[in-house]
Order: structure tokens, then sequence, then C-alpha cells
């Protein structure tokens, strides 16, 4: 999901925000804020979820520029980070790659 909706910006080449989202461990950084992006099992203290997540009849944040996630793809990511948020990153796409 996250490189669906959010890498193409938040990524090394870009880093909007200062944040990038292309790595677990950069992913659980701050961004330009002070705020984590994920606090694991805190996702009231994720500026993650403060981006995505509407506020009152405001959308999300983000992402920027598109159209807002789906309410379920918001809470799929709230409650990936309520437990935890596990890096379940593939192990086949954290392999170095020669060029």
């Amino acid at each position: 999901m996250f490189q669906l909706h959010c890498q193409g910006c938040h990524q090394p080449a870009k880093a909007q925000g200062g944040y990038i989202m292309t790595s677990y461990e950069s992913l659980l950084k701050a961004g330009d804020r002070s705020m984590a992006g994920v606090v694991p099992g805190q996702p009231d203290k994720s500026f993650l979820i403060d981006q995505i997540m509407p506020h009152g009849d405001k959308r999300g944040e983000m992402p920027r520029g598109a159209d807002p996630l789906l309410a379920k793809d918001v809470e799929l990511i709230r409650a990936w980070v309520a437990q935890g948020a596990k890096n379940d990153t593939p192990k086949n796409a954290l392999d170095s790659i020669d060029a």
C-alpha cells in the first residue's frame, strides 16, 4: 500500500517533507516535523496516521494531489501500527541487486 500510494513522493530522491517511506527503518523516523512517522503500538502518536486520517469533514492530508485512501485502507494501516507495526517486508525485497 505504501509503495502504491506514498513512495512516489516519500523516497530518497524526493523525500517530500523530509519523510522517506522506502524502508522500515525510515518509516519509523520523523520527517521535517518532530513527531515520529510511526510509533509501533501507538497510532495516536504516529504522524503517518495523523496525515492519512480524516479530521472532521476534511479528508486526510495525504496522499497529496491524489484520491484519499479508502477508509478500509486507513483502518488497516492504523491497526498495523496499533498491533506493533511489525516489519513484514518480504526477504526478497531486502536483497541487494548488483547494477
